[in-house]
């Protein structure tokens, strides 16, 4: 029969800032190693001693400082555990347990079932009381990472801890299923597009196949063809330039092959397509990222805008790409427009690829000369080892006036234009009297003044006295340059006799 050790449980933290926290979990923990143990059933002794053994030196020093009422209470396991618990208790602060409850957030990488364990375990010594389940769910919400999922639990009105979890539950669950799905599909349609190939290859003419057989017959060291009849391989000896190992090409080298393997499947997977742009990207929203769509060929080249630009006195094409955020350039170009070898200075940015998790390997940056007929301007390139055509930005196009931006903005006719006579000053409608229609019926209030300043006064009761029936409260008086007063009024009183309009579908 096998055997195991089991091991006691770690000492007690007596500098816890939370020691009432602390000491509960030590607690739990070695009533569990006295029940597997067995110790829990021998005597008080043996339980003090290996209570003693596994607590810690800080806390046997703090054993020593006990009081007793009687001797035996020192070696009797029930009174000592009392006392730890009495002293841990005693240092017990439900503000600062609160503190450390509400500050409580999902950390990165934390999953939520981890979370939502250390939030009920923090709740526990926090008196709560009949709201710790509304509290934690509060938490819950505000400290949890996924934003999606927060929006999603802020629309429930009524929202109980337990429909919290489940929700949350359900939503990591069905990202896991669905990344599950997409990896499974990825690989069926890797096995349907090689049963393609197959069979396309199987009817094709006999003439067909020995072409093929003869062209890739291809040396895999350097690229020309194999065998080699007179001579000696060309990459015998050589260094490659992309992966500085030795005895084969850059053209041929299975580490660069790899690699646009990868960014065309990004490509693949992210635009559900075989035929995007080149060197397509737009711009992020972080200052030191920014993101590409994909690196590789194309076919569909001929539908991008290419334009003839002349950069370090060497003419090359480039395309223009309105969305993009920044210029690349590959290698392979920098290398036919700078002679020498140009040193290249760090990004202090990250290129990611549209959906990928992983940046591009951005090799360095530089400062080129780029001129477009007239206009010349000096920017910054960001170097790839990927091949493709040069890409530039919107910026650095429309200061080479190579493209213009225009709005399509159809103008109304003004009218105030045409009949300027019309809106100059103040008029009146010629031949026009407007009349008030005033319920009759409604019996006129004389409302009494409001608090009115002693030094207006007298002009106040002039201005009024010419008006006997109505007379609304003044809410505010103001005097104007001319000497007379302008009111402000309340008008609810005199607005009840407005007369009532008829409605055509009432006649």
């Amino acid at each position: 029969m096998a055997s195991f050790t089991i091991p006691p449980p770690p000492p007690l933290d007596i500098d816890s800032s939370s020691l009432a926290t602390s000491f509960k979990k030590f607690k739990q923990a070695f009533t569990n190693f006295e029940l597997a143990t067995g110790i829990a059933t021998r005597d008080n002794s043996l339980r003090v001693a290996t209570l003693l053994a596994v607590i810690g030196q800080p806390a046997v020093d703090l054993y020593n400082t006990f009081t007793w009422a009687d001797e035996a209470d020192a070696k009797t396991y029930q009174k000592v555990i009392d006392q730890f618990e009495v002293h841990c208790k005693g240092h017990a602060n439900t503000t600062y347990e609160r503190y450390i409850f509400n500050t409580r957030v999902q950390r990165e990488g934390e999953s939520f079932e981890s979370f939502v364990t250390s939030l009920k375990s923090l709740a526990e010594t926090c008196e709560f009381d009949t709201l710790t389940e509304s509290l934690i769910r509060d938490r819950i919400i505000l400290g949890m990472k996924n934003a999606n999922i927060r929006q999603r639990l802020l629309r429930e009105a009524h929202l109980t801890l337990t429909q919290a979890i489940t929700i949350v539950r359900a939503a990591e669950a069905a990202t896991a299923h669905a990344s599950e799905i997409a990896k499974s599909t990825m690989s069926d349609i890797s096995d349907v597009h090689y049963v393609k190939h197959e069979r396309q290859n199987r009817q094709k003419p006999a003439k067909f196949k020995q072409q093929q057989n003869s062209k890739s017959q291809i040396c895999r060291n350097c690229g020309d063809k194999y065998p080699h009849t007179d001579h000696p391989c060309p990459a015998q000896g050589k260094t490659c330039l992309f992966c500085k190992k030795q005895n084969h090409f850059a053209k041929v080298c299975k580490t660069k092959l790899k690699q646009q393997a990868e960014v065309n499947l990004v490509e693949q997977t992210t635009q559900h397509s075989h035929s995007q742009p080149s060197l397509q990207a737009t711009q992020g929203e972080s200052n030191n990222e920014d993101y590409l769509f994909a690196i590789g060929p194309s076919d569909e080249s001929n539908q991008l805008l290419k334009v003839s630009v002349i950069i370090n006195d060497v003419k090359t094409t480039a395309v223009i790409d309105t969305g993009t955020s920044v210029n690349i350039m590959s290698r392979e170009t920098l290398n036919t427009i700078c002679t020498e070898q140009s040193p290249l200075e760090p990004t202090g940015k990250q290129v990611y690829a549209f959906g990928a998790n992983s940046p591009i390997e951005v090799l360095g940056k530089i400062s080129l000369l780029v001129r477009h007929k007239a206009q010349m301007l000096r920017d910054i390139f960001f170097i790839t080892e990927h091949s493709g055509p040069t890409l530039l930005r919107l910026n650095t196009a429309k200061e080479l006036h190579m493209i213009a931006v225009t709005y399509n903005v159809h103008a109304a006719p003004s009218v105030i234009d045409e009949f300027s006579d019309r809106f100059v000053g103040l008029g009146k409608l010629a031949g026009v009297t407007c009349k008030l229609h005033v319920d009759q019926s409604v019996t006129p209030v004389t409302q009494p003044h409001r608090r009115i300043p002693f030094h207006v006064r007298q002009h106040v009761e002039a201005e009024l006295k010419p008006y006997k029936n109505w007379i609304s409260s003044s809410l505010c008086i103001v005097r104007l340059h001319h000497g007379s007063l302008q009111f402000e009024l309340c008008l609810n009183q005199s607005n009840q006799a407005k007369s009532g309009f008829v409605l055509i579908c009432e006649l």
